[in-house]
Protein backbone atom coordinates (compact mmCIF):
# COMPACT_ATOMS: atom_id res chain seq x y z
CA UNK A 1 0.00 0.00 0.00
CA UNK A 2 2.37 2.67 -1.29
CA UNK A 3 5.43 0.99 -0.46
CA UNK A 4 7.63 -1.44 -3.14
CA UNK A 5 8.77 -4.59 -1.17
CA UNK A 6 9.26 -8.20 -1.89
CA UNK A 7 12.40 -9.75 -3.74
CA UNK A 8 13.00 -7.75 -6.78
CA UNK A 9 12.83 -4.78 -4.70
CA UNK A 10 15.19 -6.11 -1.76
CA UNK A 11 17.54 -8.33 -3.85
CA UNK A 12 17.11 -7.74 -7.30
CA UNK A 13 19.28 -4.34 -7.55
CA UNK A 14 22.19 -6.75 -6.28
CA UNK A 15 22.60 -8.77 -9.69
CA UNK A 16 20.91 -6.36 -12.34
CA UNK A 17 23.82 -3.39 -11.13
CA UNK A 18 26.26 -6.45 -12.08
CA UNK A 19 25.13 -6.99 -14.96
CA UNK A 20 24.64 -3.34 -16.00
CA UNK A 21 28.78 -2.49 -15.14
CA UNK A 22 29.88 -5.44 -16.42
CA UNK A 23 28.31 -5.17 -19.69
CA UNK A 24 28.84 -1.37 -19.45
CA UNK A 25 24.77 -1.00 -21.10
CA UNK A 26 21.67 -0.69 -20.37
CA UNK A 27 18.92 -3.63 -20.13
CA UNK A 28 16.50 -2.94 -23.40
CA UNK A 29 14.02 -5.57 -22.55
CA UNK A 30 13.03 -8.00 -19.23
CA UNK A 31 11.17 -10.78 -18.29
CA UNK A 32 10.35 -12.12 -15.40
CA UNK A 33 8.09 -14.99 -13.46
CA UNK A 34 7.55 -14.96 -9.52
CA UNK A 35 5.46 -18.18 -7.70
CA UNK A 36 4.33 -17.61 -3.99
CA UNK A 37 5.24 -20.65 -1.95
CA UNK A 38 3.97 -18.57 1.40
CA UNK A 39 1.20 -17.00 2.45
CA UNK A 40 2.98 -13.53 1.44
CA UNK A 41 0.46 -11.48 -1.22
CA UNK A 42 3.60 -11.50 -3.69
CA UNK A 43 5.49 -13.87 -5.54
CA UNK A 44 8.50 -14.66 -3.12
CA UNK A 45 10.58 -16.67 -5.74
CA UNK A 46 11.42 -14.28 -8.82
CA UNK A 47 13.34 -15.64 -11.73
CA UNK A 48 14.48 -12.43 -14.41
CA UNK A 49 15.99 -12.37 -18.01
CA UNK A 50 17.72 -9.32 -19.08
CA UNK A 51 17.96 -8.85 -22.62
CA UNK A 52 20.84 -6.14 -23.23
CA UNK A 53 22.14 -4.93 -26.49
CA UNK A 54 24.51 -6.44 -29.22
CA UNK A 55 22.71 -9.81 -28.46
CA UNK A 56 24.01 -10.34 -24.56
CA UNK A 57 21.42 -11.87 -21.99
CA UNK A 58 21.77 -12.02 -18.23
CA UNK A 59 19.77 -13.81 -15.18
CA UNK A 60 18.89 -13.75 -11.83
CA UNK A 61 17.17 -15.24 -9.22
CA UNK A 62 15.78 -13.53 -6.28
CA UNK A 63 13.80 -15.31 -3.45
CA UNK A 64 12.79 -14.98 0.10
CA UNK A 65 11.79 -18.03 0.52
CA UNK A 66 14.60 -20.82 -0.09
CA UNK A 67 17.60 -21.24 1.66
CA UNK A 68 20.53 -18.80 1.70
CA UNK A 69 23.03 -18.63 -1.47
CA UNK A 70 24.73 -16.21 -3.24
CA UNK A 71 26.60 -17.64 -6.79
CA UNK A 72 27.45 -15.72 -9.84
CA UNK A 73 28.98 -16.75 -13.45
CA UNK A 74 29.78 -14.88 -16.49
CA UNK A 75 30.33 -17.32 -19.58
CA UNK A 76 31.76 -15.05 -22.73
CA UNK A 77 33.42 -16.31 -25.18
CA UNK A 78 37.00 -15.63 -23.75
CA UNK A 79 36.53 -17.45 -20.36
CA UNK A 80 33.96 -17.56 -17.42
CA UNK A 81 34.35 -16.38 -14.10
CA UNK A 82 32.32 -17.71 -11.11
CA UNK A 83 31.90 -16.12 -7.72
CA UNK A 84 30.09 -18.03 -4.56
CA UNK A 85 30.89 -14.92 -2.63
CA UNK A 86 29.55 -11.47 -4.43
CA UNK A 87 26.72 -9.82 -2.94
CA UNK A 88 27.14 -9.87 0.82
CA UNK A 89 28.99 -7.75 3.08
CA UNK A 90 30.20 -7.07 6.78
CA UNK A 91 33.67 -6.70 8.10
CA UNK A 92 34.75 -10.28 7.61
CA UNK A 93 33.10 -10.96 4.35
CA UNK A 94 35.92 -11.64 1.95
CA UNK A 95 34.90 -11.21 -2.25
CA UNK A 96 36.32 -13.98 -4.02
CA UNK A 97 36.24 -15.23 -7.48
CA UNK A 98 37.48 -17.58 -10.12
CA UNK A 99 38.76 -16.47 -13.70
CA UNK A 100 38.82 -19.90 -15.96
CA UNK A 101 40.31 -18.98 -20.03
CA UNK A 102 39.02 -20.46 -22.58
CA UNK A 103 42.06 -23.19 -22.56
CA UNK A 104 40.50 -24.02 -18.73
CA UNK A 105 43.69 -22.57 -16.49
CA UNK A 106 42.16 -20.75 -13.76
CA UNK A 107 43.19 -18.25 -11.11
CA UNK A 108 41.35 -17.29 -7.97
CA UNK A 109 41.43 -13.64 -6.99
CA UNK A 110 40.10 -12.39 -3.68
CA UNK A 111 39.56 -8.51 -2.02
CA UNK A 112 40.06 -8.69 1.96
CA UNK A 113 37.14 -8.25 3.95
CA UNK A 114 36.21 -4.53 4.55
CA UNK A 115 33.17 -2.83 5.95
CA UNK A 116 31.72 -1.35 2.32
CA UNK A 117 28.86 0.48 3.90
CA UNK A 118 31.37 2.62 5.98
CA UNK A 119 33.17 3.30 3.21
CA UNK A 120 30.47 4.61 1.36
CA UNK A 121 29.16 6.68 3.86
CA UNK A 122 32.47 8.44 4.47
CA UNK A 123 32.74 9.07 0.66
CA UNK A 124 29.18 11.04 0.81
CA UNK A 125 30.12 12.68 3.89
CA UNK A 126 33.23 13.83 2.08
CA UNK A 127 31.31 14.63 -1.20
CA UNK A 128 28.48 16.64 0.82
CA UNK A 129 31.24 18.55 2.99
CA UNK A 130 33.19 19.23 -0.67
CA UNK A 131 30.36 20.59 -2.31
CA UNK A 132 30.86 18.06 -4.76
CA UNK A 133 28.39 14.94 -6.29
CA UNK A 134 28.80 12.19 -5.63
CA UNK A 135 29.54 9.05 -8.30
CA UNK A 136 27.52 7.00 -8.93
CA UNK A 137 24.54 10.08 -8.47
CA UNK A 138 21.03 9.68 -8.33
CA UNK A 139 21.00 9.37 -11.89
CA UNK A 140 22.64 6.15 -11.04
CA UNK A 141 19.50 4.58 -8.66
CA UNK A 142 17.06 5.93 -11.45
CA UNK A 143 18.82 3.62 -13.88
CA UNK A 144 18.09 0.81 -11.31
CA UNK A 145 14.62 1.54 -10.73
CA UNK A 146 13.80 1.71 -13.95
CA UNK A 147 14.70 -1.89 -14.55
CA UNK A 148 13.09 -3.11 -11.46
CA UNK A 149 9.71 -0.94 -12.06
CA UNK A 150 9.64 -3.19 -15.62
CA UNK A 151 10.64 -6.47 -13.82
CA UNK A 152 8.06 -5.85 -11.31
CA UNK A 153 5.59 -4.77 -14.70
CA UNK A 154 6.72 -7.88 -16.30
CA UNK A 155 5.47 -10.15 -13.03
CA UNK A 156 2.41 -8.58 -13.20
CA UNK A 157 1.49 -9.03 -17.04
CA UNK A 158 3.21 -12.41 -17.52
CA UNK A 159 4.88 -10.62 -20.55
CA UNK A 160 7.94 -8.98 -21.63
CA UNK A 161 8.45 -5.64 -21.03
CA UNK A 162 10.35 -3.91 -23.74
CA UNK A 163 12.74 -0.84 -22.41
CA UNK A 164 13.70 2.53 -24.55
CA UNK A 165 17.15 2.48 -25.51
CA UNK A 166 19.17 4.43 -22.61
CA UNK A 167 22.72 5.83 -22.25
CA UNK A 168 23.57 6.61 -18.35
CA UNK A 169 26.48 9.06 -18.55
CA UNK A 170 28.25 7.32 -15.47
CA UNK A 171 30.40 4.39 -16.13
CA UNK A 172 32.65 2.51 -14.15
CA UNK A 173 36.12 2.41 -14.60
CA UNK A 174 39.27 1.34 -12.41
CA UNK A 175 39.69 4.65 -10.59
Amino acid sequence: NGFWGGPVADMGTYPLNEARMLFDAEPIEVSAHGVRTSDRDFPDTVAVTLVFPDERVAQFTAAYSTAYTESFTLAGSEGIITSSSCYDWGGDVAITWTTTDADGNSSEHRYDPVDQFAGQVEYFVDCVRAGSEPEPSGAEGLCDVRVLAAIEKSLETGESVSLEPYERSWHVSAE
